[in-house]
């Protein structure tokens, strides 16, 4: 009888061989494909949150009534519900975790076409070594935000330049610039001594425009406004 002929050792060594070599770069290209995935998709929700930031900036201060710029520090101010203001400046280089006043303003608000008044503030905390900075947005009238306020994380910095004022003394509009960290694979804040954490910054700027003191100004562009599907909730009032 004949006997069958089997593999040999080495055979079997040298296909095993060649099996982990195939498994293992099938792990690494598994691997390599997941932190990629992982990276793009914080990237854009890091892009969103950012976004979101620029959004309800342009939301809440474009609503803005009878705003008026300012390069001092605004931190006490209390609105009497007329006058509004803005605070011109770069934020975030302190570090120190204080909670800056960046507007405190009335703000028209509309509901089931009944209008109405919010004092609404905007406010910036500083980062820490160890905390981001945050941004709120808070129509409670306060100088300082509420556990109610809209609330967003990660800020680096922040800054409101670049104003265009009217002759009547009226603030057209101002450029918002605001820059975010985001680190890599769930690390923790850092500011400065970030060691060997991975992060990117990213900044974005929108230029915001102040509907309702560009219609103070003439009582012609309210008709040429409307021509154009704008409408404003207090033009009486804005034209006193």
């Amino acid at each position: 009888m004949k006997r069958s002929k089997g593999f040999t050792v080495i055979e079997v060594l040298v296909a095993t061989g060649l099996a982990g070599v195939a498994i293992g770069a099938s792990l690494y290209y598994l691997k390599f494909v997941k932190e990629n995935y992982v990276a793009v998709v914080g990237a854009i929700s890091h892009e969103e949150e950012l976004m979101k930031m620029l959004y309800f900036s342009r939301s809440y201060l474009s609503q803005a009534i009878n705003l008026k710029t300012t390069t001092n520090n605004i931190d006490s101010y209390k609105s009497d519900g007329q006058q509004g203001l803005l605070r011109l400046g770069s934020f975030g280089q302190a570090g120190d975790g204080s909670v800056h006043t960046l507007g405190l303003f009335k703000q028209e608000h509309a509901t089931r076409n009944k209008s109405s008044y919010k004092v609404t503030g905007m406010f910036f905390k500083e980062p820490t070594e160890n905390t981001p900075g945050m941004i709120f947005f808070d129509t409670g009238g306060e100088p300082r935000p509420s556990h109610k306020a809209i609330s967003f994380s990660g800020l680096l910095s922040m800054a409101v330049s670049e104003p265009q004022i009217t002759a009547e003394g009226n603030v057209h509009s101002v450029q918002i610039e605001i820059k975010t960290r985001r680190f890599f694979s769930g690390q923790s804040w850092c500011l400065h001594k970030c060691e060997e954490r991975r992060y990117r910054d990213i900044g974005r700027k929108t230029r915001i425009f102040f509907r309702n003191n560009v219609i103070r100004d003439s009582a012609k562009g309210v008709f040429a406004d409307r021509a154009f599907g704008k409408i404003y909730f207090f033009r009486s009032e804005i034209l006193k």
